[in-house]
């Protein structure tokens, strides 16, 4: 994926690259620092099925190799969070044009 090209997800997708575990990481960009803290899975899920469609995203390699490859937009701050790589970028390839 270039950095023009965005690859959209629905809520199911999404919910089928996270980690089936009590917890998941995530990060948010707080200026110049990375402010990490772990969600409960189940809190993941829910803003994941209430978010509007075109605000989870495929994020870029940087985010892919930090393991945290999985974008939700909430508002104009992303949620950076933990998924599965592999799984994600197989996700991305089939979703590509």
């Amino acid at each position: 994926m270039t950095d023009n090209e965005k690859v959209f997800l629905t809520a199911e997708q999404a919910i089928s690259v996270i980690a089936k575990r009590g917890d998941v990481h995530t990060f948010r960009s707080g200026g110049n620092v990375l402010v990490g803290a772990d969600w409960r899975r189940k809190a993941i899920v829910k803003a994941l099925n209430d978010a509007p469609e075109g605000s989870i995203e495929v994020g870029g390699e940087q985010c892919m190799r930090m393991g945290h490859g999985l974008v939700l937009w909430t508002g104009s701050d992303p949620l950076f969070i933990e998924a599965d790589t592999d799984r994600l970028k197989e996700l991305e390839k089939q979703l590509q044009p």
